[in-house]
């Protein structure tokens, strides 16, 4: 085996033998999907899967694009990616406002009987 080929063989081995870190973001958030409606309200501007696919194709790449600072030693990247979707949206009694003051424990209510119900 000449020389040439030995070198090849080393280097072939290194990349093989070792592990290369994967690209990840610094945090990882999982964003599911559902609709909450009520009576009276108006029909949804788009479907679900509009929602999922807008979650794939522009949430996640904008907010790797806008958390990404050049030059920055730590990685501070977020990442966004689609779980699973609600397959019946929730009814609400009244109209949903987003005004309200107590808004926070509101969303925290949907939240919980969310993942009451079935997923896809």
């Amino acid at each position: 085996m000449g020389n040439k080929s030995k070198r090849m063989l080393i280097l072939l081995l290194g990349l093989v033998l070792i592990p290369i870190a994967q690209v990840q973001a610094a945090d990882v958030r999982v964003i599911d999907v559902a609709q909450v409606t009520w009576t009276g309200a108006d029909a949804p501007a788009g479907t679900m899967n509009d929602v999922v696919y807008a979650i794939q194709n522009q949430v996640g790449p904008n907010w790797a694009s806008f958390t990404t600072l050049q030059g920055d030693t730590r990685d501070r990247t977020i990442s966004f990616t689609y779980g699973q979707t609600l397959t019946t949206p929730v009814r609400l009694t009244t109209r949903m406002a987003c005004d309200r003051a107590d808004f926070t424990s509101f969303m925290n209510t949907i939240r919980n009987e969310v993942y009451r119900q079935p997923f896809e």
